[in-house]
């Protein structure tokens, strides 16, 4: 795009913001009213704009997709020339992002510690979390709970502690940075408070987090919308849809993270997609299912590489974390990726950091510059050349034998460091991860550092106004949403995926339909051919309430389903591949004609194996179990989406379902219903079906009597009446139901506003509802050798010395305890 086609394009977008100011000027609204509509237009988007800017681009670049130095297929394809090219379109498009540098001064990270106990888990404590979790997500109706209890871990006693304490540094656009420290450390929270990730877990924040010298707002925990599309975070775990396959997970990433209204949307997408399979070394398992535990499917250095490469799919990223990410990889593999990764961030002049407990040699010197952190303590910040020279100058020689990352990896560690010191300096050198930190701090090149922070020098002019920025009208719109596609595009992304998985993996779904197959014949045969007898009734009435609770408890499976996804969902929406409505909504839409198709065949064969009433009533009997089950489906959803364990919404949704199968009405009557307990029945929605279902089959139904069912018995036969004759004046005098059968749509009304009021609740749980993690727990011993150096190298002393005389023990079978025990 030219200069003057830029300054059309940008006067064109400033035409439309003054027209919509000028169209609510002239409005006689309320100027609330007007505040409202001026900032909803703010946010609105204009895609009939973008989709035209899009034509307008592709018809000035049609060299694209014809040109063979674009087509990744071809011999004359051009890298350097086709990422030229996807960055001039992303130019056109006012979509590219300026080159950022980051910095952090002062960063201070509070975590709650509870002292005195350690953090293994027993059936005692797992217990206590679950009693002290129910009466929680009953009454978690108001921040004071969530701030005073949930924050505190549901501990009174916990204290906060730094975590990541006082640290300072910057990187420039291309550099990389190696985060060395072992678990517990802080370095990924480091990586989380850069990303704004989870900043609520954090009960206090203190210091800046620039970008390009502007402060994001982290310690006000002011999350800034657009930073999730230029910084991508590749988390520790390799999370995925185990039945999706390689090739089906990259594109599934595309079709999220490059919106159709970039030009050449399509095959942009299916040239990153080959390219990535291509450059991770994944061609020979682009087609297999990534898989887990129970489904067999790729290797986990592979897995690891679809971790990469799912969030290398975004185009506009400038900052990649990666968090842990050669664990459980071979030291070739962890190599060769790292190797594609700085050739990347030197292509593409984006800033890497990377988080790692130990790396090769080899790895370590590929990073620009490391960090060492110690129980939150920051002990070195600068290049990765300079760290050996730093710590000799305190007093610590590296081993022959010991390679660098090694040795500072251990360097906090007083039992391990006392190796390393220089001879004359046993009494000076630091020892606990508080003195190294204290040494660092007080040095040539922290000061450096952290005056360079603080003054802004390290940024260039460009880069001051780079980021914050005013981005075009339309453009700004974009970059407030956590997803760049439209919500609808979204819920059908997200559909298709899900018919994917289906096709991938389709003996889930087959054991579903198979499962009411097998109900239906057995439940049938067990009622086979009902008569209209009086003993029938009672028969006929177990029959429905049969029914209906098959349906209701199948709603269980979606509990361990959600809990198998959900982990991934909430990766996936925290990345920008989508919003949670819409793949609540693609969720619910692929489950409505799955329901369907599950209970038209269960009731089919029990209608025609028990001999119920055919026609217009089987059609209905169909559409309120239908909507029964949907809604008692998406209640235990939502129990699942509210509740922090899986085990803790089996719990509760198992005693949600025996409470509404208790008071739905036929094991006990709603007359005998206790009065403390009638409040259950009027809104347990089992109890709406179940009348519903039972004034449906028992409309236009009269019953005979043998001989041995006249009442009153040992009378003469003249004097004797059949008792039950007709089934709606029946169901009125032992269940109170209606005498009116039209009363049946009236339940069939009142199961459909459960099943949408279900729905908001489920949605709204989705995507409000997060539980922070567990405080640390620290033992008296752990947090006096934190500071105190002689208590910490005596209590390792003293564990060396007794695991010593446990081996001699157990290696010694003539030892005296061995001997006495024989006499």
């Amino acid at each position: 795009m030219t200069g003057d086609e830029m300054k059309k394009h940008v006067s064109s977008i400033a035409n439309l913001k003054s027209f919509r100011d000028e169209l609510l000027q002239d409005t006689k609204w309320p100027s609330s009213a007007k505040a409202v509509a001026r900032e909803a237009s703010a946010r609105l988007v204009n895609w009939h704009q973008l989709s035209k800017l899009r034509e307008q681009v592709e018809a000035q670049h049609p060299e694209f997709a014809t040109d063979p130095r674009y087509d990744i297929n071809a011999e004359a394809f051009d890298i350097r020339a086709y990422t030229e090219k996807i960055s001039a379109l992303q130019s056109a498009m006012l979509l590219k992002p300026p080159t950022i540098a980051v910095a952090w001064k002062h960063l201070t990270v509070k975590v709650p510690v509870v002292y005195g106990r350690t953090g293994i888990e027993t059936v005692g404590s797992k217990v206590q979390e679950a009693v002290l979790a129910l009466p929680l997500i009953v009454i978690d109706i108001g921040r004071w709970v969530w701030k005073n209890v949930f924050r505190q871990g549901l501990n009174s006693n916990a204290h906060l502690e730094a975590i990541v304490d006082d640290a300072t540094g910057f990187l420039l656009p291309g550099e990389t940075l190696l985060v060395l420290g072992p678990p517990g450390s802080g370095t990924s929270t480091f990586l989380n408070v850069l990303a704004q990730r989870n900043l609520s877990d954090y009960a206090n924040i203190s210091g800046t987090v620039e970008y390009n010298g502007y402060d994001i707002g982290t310690a006000s925990r002011q999350v800034l919308r657009p930073l999730q599309h230029i910084v991508q975070f590749v988390e520790e775990s390799d999370e995925h849809i185990p039945s999706l396959t390689v090739r089906d997970t990259f594109r599934f990433a595309a079709d999220c993270l490059i919106p159709d209204f970039f030009p050449f949307a399509e095959k942009i997408r299916t040239d990153r997609v080959e390219l990535l399979i291509k450059n991770l070394g994944l061609e020979h398992c682009a087609n297999t299912v990534v898989g887990n535990e129970l489904l067999r499917g790729i290797s986990g250095g592979e897995k690891k590489r679809v971790t990469i490469g799912e969030m290398a799919v975004r185009q506009s990223s400038q900052i990649w974390l990666l968090d842990q990410w050669t664990r459980g990889l071979d030291a070739a593999t962890a190599m060769d990726l790292q190797y594609r990764i700085a050739a990347v961030a030197k292509q593409r002049n984006i800033i890497v950091i990377s988080v790692m407990q130990q790396p090769s040699q080899e790895i370590y010197d590929a990073y620009d510059k490391v960090m060492l952190m110690e129980a939150g303590k920051v002990l070195y910040f600068g290049p990765t050349n300079e760290a050996e020279r730093y710590f000799f100058k305190l007093g610590y020689r590296r081993p022959r034998k010991r390679l660098l990352p090694e040795f500072l990896s251990t360097i906090g560690d007083p039992f391990e460091s006392k190796l390393c010191i220089r001879p004359g300096y046993e009494d000076r050198v630091p020892r606990t991860p508080a003195e190294f930190a204290e040494c660092y701090r007080n040095s040539s090149i922290a000061k450096h550092y952290r005056d360079m922070v603080e003054s802004g020098s390290y940024l260039s002019d460009e880069q001051r106004q780079g980021f914050h920025q005013e981005r075009y009208v339309e453009m700004s719109k974009l970059y407030v949403r956590n997803s760049l596609q439209r919500r609808r595009r979204q819920m059908l992304i997200c559909l298709h995926r899900e018919i994917r998985m289906i096709i991938t993996a389709p003996f889930s779904f087959i054991v579903r339909f198979a499962r009411y197959i097998i109900l239906g014949v057995v439940i049938g045969a067990l009622f086979f051919g009902i008569n209209h007898d009086q003993l029938s009734v009672r028969v006929r009435a177990g029959l429905l309430f049969l029914v209906l609770l098959t349906v209701g408890v199948a709603g269980f499976s979606a509990i361990q389903q959600n809990a198998a996804t959900l982990q991934i969902v909430r990766k996936q929406r925290r990345a920008g591949f989508y919003e949670m409505p819409p793949y609540f909504f693609a969720l619910w839409l692929l489950d409505i004609p799955i329901q369907f198709v599950e209970v038209f065949i269960y009731l089919t064969l029990v209608t025609y194996m028990t001999k119920l009433q055919g026609g217009r009533r089987y059609g209905f009997a169909i559409l309120i179990v239908w909507f029964t089950g949907m809604a008692v489906n998406t209640l235990l959803k939502a129990i699942g989406y509210a509740s922090p364990y899986t085990d803790i919404a089996l719990v509760l949704a198992s005693l949600v379902i025996m409470l509404m199968v208790l008071s739905v009405g036929f094991l006990a009557t709603p007359p005998n219903i206790p009065v403390y307990l009638r409040w259950v029945y009027w809104i347990n929605p089992f109890h709406y079906a179940y009348e519903g279902i039972m004034l449906n089959e028992f409309d236009g139904l009269y019953f005979h009597c043998k001989p041995s069912e006249l009442q009153p018995a040992g009378v003469p036969p003249a004097y004797q009446v059949c008792p039950i004759k007709n089934g709606i004046q029946y169901l009125h005098s032992t269940y109170s139901f209606s005498s009116n059968p039209s009363y049946k749509w009236i339940d069939f009304v009142i199961i459909a506003a459960y099943y949408v009021g279900f729905t908001i609740i489920a949605v709204i749980l989705l995507v409000v509802v997060r539980w922070p993690p567990r405080p640390m727990y620290k033992s008296a011993r752990e947090a006096a050798c934190e500071t105190d150096v002689q208590v910490f190298v005596e209590s390792l002393e003293r564990e060396h010395s007794i695991s010593e005389q446990r081996e001699r023990q157990v290696s010694n079978p003539f030892s005296e305890r061995n001997v006495s025990g024989v006499e």
